[in-house]
């Protein structure tokens, strides 16, 4: 079990306490805490192996849980002219996310959380599986 929990902070700087009282809201969820930030946004992930965002072009992707027909997904954006080559599951599904914007959620199979930072706009993204099995 995992959990992802996070904030944006529009006024001053990120308040560390906050972002501690996350984690520890989470600590049932996992026994290593993982965190995140770049501007106003932060991110912390409860789980038992971490994780490790995507980042491309101001935009960021912390995904948690099980993403199926990972492979599919690769396919199609092969078809759609582009290059998956080396790419792990959180880059590619970043790079859907560029190319498709929020239609690439209903090709996503399993039971997820996504949270997506766009730095350009200050706007962050959070999405879960349809079923809401992952909070």
């Amino acid at each position: 079990m995992a959990g992802i929990a996070g904030g944006i902070y529009f006024s001053g700087e990120r308040p560390r306490g906050e972002i501690r009282r996350l984690s520890n809201a989470l600590a049932h969820r996992g026994e290593q805490a993982s965190f995140w930030s770049a501007g106003p946004a932060a991110l912390v992930q409860r789980s038992s192996s971490g994780f490790e965002p995507a980042e491309v072009n101001g935009r960021t992707l912390v995904v948690d849980g099980r993403v199926h027909g990972i492979q599919d997904l690769r396919q199609q954006l092969i078809r759609a002219g582009l290059e998956t080559t080396g790419l792990r599951e959180s880059e590619l599904l970043l790079l859907a996310w560029e190319h498709w914007g929020v239609d690439f959620l209903p090709q996503l199979e399993g039971d997820f959380a996504i949270a997506i930072w766009e730095s350009a706009s200050n706007t962050l993204w959070i999405f879960r599986d349809r079923f809401g099995a992952k909070p």
